[in-house]
């Protein structure tokens, strides 16, 4: 782990979004699903064939009886294919077909392996709502179905059941990690996300935590550095406890 939380001023960049923000990514995933560590699997940037193609995340869901209570992950299946779009990435119709792209060549499988097409869903997590996309399908016969703050069923589009996560409009308390990736964070957001850490350093999850403060304290900075110098006494007691487990280590 890094010394700490918060990066100092000027010691980062933020240029390069889709690998700061993909850093971030599969530790917030793991925090949203938590509670379900013990029946699911992540492989990150997980192979499609011997050339580089890579699927953001695929989530292994070993028990498939399981229905989970978290909103996003009421669709998944056995397999599920997720796609995480940066802030600053665009979401075209190209990105969907890519996506599901991925779903189709993971179905076919490798060395002989085949799979289900209904054991199979496909995500895409963005931060703003894809309008044209969305507006492509309802004009090619699917239907767009919101199932709740920001997640959106899209039916009849082919083999794999698929949903589109809009970040932004996630709850903030049932979808606090996945609502850090942002760079437009509002003081109350920041401010929860820091108590909420310091509830949790000192559980197993804390090297996930640290991966998404850091993510949003750079893409955030001015707003994290403002709390940093009101000496935010939950800022500060974050800080202190990643330094002291980095000490430890």
């Amino acid at each position: 782990m890094t010394e700490n939380t918060i990066p100092a001023s000027g010691s980062h960049n933020i240029d390069s979004h889709k690998t700061q923000w993909h850093m971030a990514f599969m530790p917030a995933m793991r925090l949203e699903f938590m509670e379900y560590k013990e029946i699911l699997e992540y492989e990150p940037e997980h192979l499609l064939n011997i050339k580089a193609l890579q699927i953001d995340l695929l989530m292994i869901k070993k028990d498939s009886s399981i229905v989970m209570d978290n909103e996003i992950g009421k669709i998944f299946q056995h397999h599920n294919i997720i796609e995480y779009k940066s802030p600053h990435d665009s979401e075209d119709v190209d990105a969907f077909f890519k996506t599901y792209a991925y779903a189709g060549l993971y179905k076919a499988g490798k060395c002989g392996e085949s799979y289900i097409p209904e054991e199979i869903t496909v995500t895409m997590i963005r931060k703003g709502k894809p309008r044209v996309l969305f507006q492509w399908f309802v004009s090619h016969g699917c239907e767009v179905r919101k199932k709740g703050r920001g997640i959106y069923y899209i039916e009849n589009v082919g083999f794999f059941k698929t949903q589109v996560i809009v970040a932004r409009e996630l709850d903030d308390t049932s979808h606090m990690w996945l609502r850090a990736l942002t760079d437009n964070m509002g003081r109350q957001q920041a401010e929860r996300l820091i108590n909420k850490s310091r509830e949790m350093l000192d559980r197993p999850e804390a090297e996930y935590i640290e991966a998404v403060l850091q993510i949003a304290a750079k893409a955030n900075r001015k707003l994290f550095e403002k709390l940093k110098k009101e000496e935010n006494p939950l800022l500060a007691e974050s800080s202190e406890h990643f330094s002291s487990k980095n000490r430890e280590d």
